[in-house]
């Protein structure tokens, strides 16, 4: 599931612990994992929702504009954005989102990089109180046991599997080394795999598992049983599995997104990081990874100590602050 869904339904499990009458109102209404979620929760799930009826709208994710546009004048509004790089693809396809940007009453976004460099072009009318950067926080929750792996390594990487995520960089690097010993574990929605990659996958699918969209509890488990986390986007926000592998104590091999370097990831400090598609740079770093036992150590020690910047209280006392702030001066 989409971080963007996972951390809405976290704060929402905040707001209804505080106290508040909750409802959600899905854009595009589908039956699903995250609707049983709501449901479980006795959170009523309303197809069309009238602004008469509640007090604030906290709007998920840029392609909640349509939302924005229809109760931002009658209900204080909180849109929260959390794209990187297809933002500007959506609002080249979609002109007329352009205006909630006018419209909302506060923007958040999970990292300063976004706000600047990804929608500073549509806030250069906002006061800069109005635009909020609250980094995602990680909640605990229980871990399902991963299978036992087939192979002496074993490499996870979470997240839709597309293009953005460049799972191909992985499979490519693993096929360059041609280590037999390694399993390569994918956990996310299957949509776009390039056609290369793919045909790696069918000829070894016991080293390339693609299992698809998994419960969080079940990708908790495989994130903790990996001996490295990789995540080679192109593009990141505030990536959850990122601070899973530091809960976990797993060590993380990354591109070297501006976005991660601002949580504080630093190429062989906490993490080895390689340019954004250098396959035969991230071979290299799976390699002497996991030939290196003190080095795999150290690194998965050091990524241990970035949970701090993860404390799901911060990221909860501060998205609650910024709702109140919103809530005292109500339009």
């Amino acid at each position: 599931m989409s971080g963007a869904a996972v951390m809405l339904l976290d704060l929402a499990d905040v707001l209804q612990q505080q106290g508040h009458s909750l409802a959600v109102g899905p854009m595009d209404p589908m039956p699903g994992p995250m609707r049983t979620e709501y449901e479980r929760r006795g959170i009523p799930i309303h197809e069309s929702v009238k602004g008469s009826s509640f007090d604030m709208m906290i709007a998920n994710t840029l392609s909640s504009a349509p939302a924005v546009f229809g109760l931002s004048r009658a209900l204080p509004t909180l849109w929260w954005l959390h794209e990187t790089a297809i933002a500007l693809d959506l609002l080249a396809r979609n002109p007329a989102w352009r205006e909630a940007f006018d419209l909302a009453h506060r923007i958040v976004t999970p990292s300063a990089w976004i706000r600047d460099n990804v929608f500073r072009s549509y806030l250069y009318q906002r006061l800069p109180d109005d635009v909020v950067v609250v980094p995602n926080g990680i909640r605990q929750r229980p871990v399902t046991a991963a299978d036992p792996r087939s192979r002496r390594w074993r490499i996870v990487c979470c997240g839709t599997v597309h293009i953005a995520k460049r799972q191909g960089d992985l499979i490519a690097a693993l096929a360059r080394l041609g280590r037999a010993d390694v399993e390569l574990i994918l956990v996310g929605l299957d949509i776009a795999l390039p056609d290369d990659a793919r045909q790696i996958v069918e000829v070894a699918p016991e080293r390339y598992r693609l299992l698809g969209q998994r419960p969080r509890e079940e990708a908790l488990g495989w994130i903790a049983s990996a001996d490295a986390v990789a995540l080679v986007s192109h593009s990141e926000n505030h990536a959850l599995s990122l601070g899973e592998a530091a809960f976990a104590g797993v060590p993380v091999l990354l591109s070297d997104l501006p976005v991660f370097e601002e949580q504080g990831w630093r190429h062989g400090e906490n993490c080895l990081m390689h340019p954004v598609g250098n396959v035969p740079m991230l071979a290299d770093n799976i390699d002497f990874l996991l030939g290196n036992d003190d080095e795999r150590q150290r690194l998965a020690k050091a990524g241990a100590r970035m949970r701090r910047r993860y404390d799901f209280d911060v990221f909860a006392a501060r998205m609650s602050e910024v709702i109140a702030s919103l809530a005292a001066g109500r339009v």
